[in-house]
């Protein structure tokens, strides 16, 4: 009797194991020997033995199917990829990490199929359409895609697909899965991170050559300084207002080319605290040429660890400046004559009040008033009228001092004030006559002459008086008025007390 055989036993050992298979093999040769042997003999106990021998060959083969099934079942169920069979996309049998893969248990996916294990009824037909045709030529097939768990999240799964014989009873086939999710995830985050790396750096370009391109073309002067104030980079604006080309103004200080040497002190006691604060101070600037502009500053303070870096934006507001003094001039001025309106006339006053209040020297405040005006108005035409007054301020600025103001009130009234006034009431008499005759005179206007006269109110106001600018302006106006209820194109000269009596205003000069 030959005893079976068991090469089970030598599965840890590899030489063993090959040592059992060839002696399995030689006792089926002898087997077969044995067999051809009987029926060469023709007799009956060659065939009985022949028989005998077959018997044992057929066992031996069963046993060691059997045993290649059972070592290829348990290589199955425990290999470390995702096994499965199916037969027209129907599952029917699968390993232990198949299951665990999908969150089977059990067989309960025996049966099912396959679209049970796609997210889509899209994403299963797109793998039937790329599958089958590999499939039904018996050749293997490769796929990367997604697949779903049974709790519904996804899976990224590498499979490998082998065709098996096809029978009647439809087309199998072997897949071999691996679940790459993490790997897929951890590629996935990578690439993003890459992306993610790769548009930042794009964007970080873009943006810093979009800077430059801005700080090239800016209206304003823009200069980098190191933290002792020398000039590091600057734009082409800095070199149109300032005049100093890029290669001289690299490595010097800013405040050797642009800042007067009056103000270098300051500018540099100033980067510190100006920088990072919302303020834009004024500063005298300087050409290369040596002439000045009035520049706005703007700073901020770049703090890179180890050093530091002052970024600045001057604006040339020189134009600015100018507008804004041509619009106060225009506020503060008539007009028509230019002379000063009534706003800076009030200014004007008050501060002289306040200077002869400190010197005691007296001040003298004439309010005139033109005589026969309207009538050449309604005569000559409001154009022929505003030639008249032009002309008549021209000629009360010839006769007044430097040092006083004549002024346009309004209409056809003006003020002169007089600092530092002759306190005498003949002096102020004579003033007022002579101003009187001037204005008097025949003043050709194009083709014609026109003759107007005019009446004055005077006030001398000495040092304690109590009287402020409005105050001093009416009681002129009064005066005047006086002096053309009198008959006109003459004057009233009121001289005021510092501490007049009860009721008593002042004492009133003669009527000139």
């Amino acid at each position: 009797m030959i005893p079976p055989l068991d090469i089970r036993c030598a599965s840890a050992d590899t030489a063993g194991l090959h040592e059992e298979i060839r002696r399995r093999d030689r006792i089926i040769a002898a087997l077969i020997r044995q067999i051809e042997t009987g029926i060469n003999t023709e007799s009956n106990f060659g065939l009985l033995q022949s028989t005998l021998a077959l018997e044992r060959l057929v066992q031996l083969r069963t046993e060691a199917l059997h045993q290649s099934m059972e070592e290829m079942e348990a290589f199955i169920a425990h290999a470390p990829l995702g096994i499965v069979f199916t037969r027209d996309h129907v599952i029917l049998r699968y390993n232990r990490q198949f299951a665990k893969m999908f969150g089977f248990h059990g067989d309960e996916a025996v049966g099912q199929n396959t679209r049970t294990l796609f997210r889509s009824d899209d994403e299963f037909e797109a793998a039937i359409a790329l599958v089958d045709p590999s499939l039904s030529t018996e050749k293997s097939y490769r796929l990367d895609s997604y697949f779903r768990h049974s709790n519904g999240t996804d899976l990224w799964v590498h499979s490998i697909g082998h065709a098996l014989a096809r029978k009647e009873t439809g087309a199998s086939a072997l897949w071999m899965m691996e679940d790459r999710t993490s790997i897929r995830r951890a590629e996935d985050a990578l690439s993003q991170s890459h992306q993610e790396l790769l548009e930042r750096t794009l964007e970080l370009s873009r943006r810093e050559q979009e800077l430059r391109t801005v700080i090239d073309n800016a209206y304003d002067a823009y200069v980098s300084l190191d933290e002792n104030g020398t000039v590091l980079s600057r734009n082409k604006r800095a070199e149109e207002i300032f005049g100093w080309t890029t290669f001289e103004a690299m490595g010097r200080p800013l405040s050797e080319l642009i800042i007067p040497p009056e103000a270098v002190g300051g500018f540099l006691a100033g980067l510190n605290s100006l920088a990072g604060e919302d303020k834009c101070p004024e500063l005298l600037a300087r050409r290369r040429d040596g002439s000045t502009l009035t520049a706005e500053i703007r700073i901020s303070l770049l703090d890179f660890g180890e050093h530091r870096v002052f970024s600045a934006f001057l604006t040339d507001i020189s134009a600015r400046k100018a507008q804004e003094r041509l619009r106060e001039h225009e506020a503060r001025h008539d007009a028509l004559t230019g002379l000063p309106n009534r706003r800076e006339l009030m200014d004007q006053l008050n501060r002289a009040i306040a200077r002869s209040q400190r010197s005691g020297n007296a001040l003298g405040v004439i309010f005139l008033d033109l005589d026969g005006f309207k009538s050449v108005n309604d005569s000559h035409g409001h154009e022929t009228g505003d030639a008249l007054l032009v002309r008549v301020a021209q000629r009360l600025t010839e006769e007044i001092r430097e040092t006083d103001t004549v002024a346009r009130l309004a209409g056809d009234e003006f003020v002169i004030v007089q600092e530092a006034a002759n306190p005498r009431l003949d002096d102020a008499a004579q003033t007022a006559s002579r101003l009187i005759a001037r204005v008097s005179r025949p003043i050709p206007i194009g083709d014609i002459s026109v003759q107007v006269g005019c009446s004055i109110g005077m006030l001398i106001f000495r040092s304690g008086c109590h009287q402020n600018a409005e105050e001093l302006i009416q009681q002129a106006d009064q005066a005047m008025y006086r002096a053309k209820r009198a008959g006109k194109g003459r004057s009233v000269i009121i001289e005021l007390n510092p501490d007049p009596p009860e009721g008593e205003a002042g004492s009133i000069g003669p009527l000139a």
